[in-house]
């Protein structure tokens, strides 16, 4: 196992580097999704003043939501090229720094099933997504981990709209590690936190 010493020399070798190379590459993007922004704003308004007519209010419904759409998706396509390079620049080399063995996948994640049959939750997401999957293993012990967020949706009616909204069952990384050891019944491990 590597010293917290020799990962401080690692990262202002490697890392700082890079990060001060990719700060550029966020900068643009940021400007991207202001100007994209901007754009969508401008035609929204656009929309509104000079063709909306008589149902202004329901064109300000739509377009509000349409435009909070649009400027979330313009914001996300303009900062994917910096958050690939920055996996594939920063997290990968530290995962590479600890072992070399460990495989790094930054799209890949822990499944869903995985996931259901650790038994810790008691409600099934409707909703999963994941990142930054690690494999590897540490001495005996297999191990694999990823960014999890699950979420389960409820709904509600007011008047003649239904309402979704979403909770977070589980955010934040998620372990599965093989023991080599055989056990008889279930362990579960949580935080020393009243909830």
């Amino acid at each position: 196992m590597r010293s917290l010493a020799e990962f401080d020399a690692f990262f202002a070798a490697t890392i700082a580097p890079r990060l001060r190379e990719l700060e550029s590459l966020r900068r643009m993007g940021l400007v991207k999704a202001v100007l994209a922004s901007a754009g969508i704003v401008a035609l929204c308004l656009f929309v509104l003043f000079f063709i909306a007519g008589d149902g202004i209010l329901e064109w300000l419904f739509f377009l509000f939501v349409g435009g909070c759409g649009a400027i979330a998706f313009a914001v996300s396509y303009c900062l994917a090229e910096y958050k690939a390079a920055f996996k594939d620049g920063a997290i990968r080399p530290i995962v590479r720094f600890y072992d070399e063995q460990c495989a790094y996948s930054p799209d890949g994640f822990i499944s869903e099933s995985e996931f259901r049959a650790c038994g810790l939750f008691p409600r099934a997401p409707d909703r999963y997504r994941g990142d930054d999957l690690i494999e590897g293993q540490l001495g005996q012990t297999a191990f694999r981990c990823s960014e999890i967020h699950a979420e389960y949706k409820t709904e509600f009616e007011i008047g003649n709209y239904t309402r979704t909204s979403w909770h977070t069952i589980f955010r934040g990384v998620f372990f599965i590690a093989d023991f080599n050891k055989d056990f008889h019944g279930q362990t579960y491990v949580f935080p020393d936190r009243a909830e």
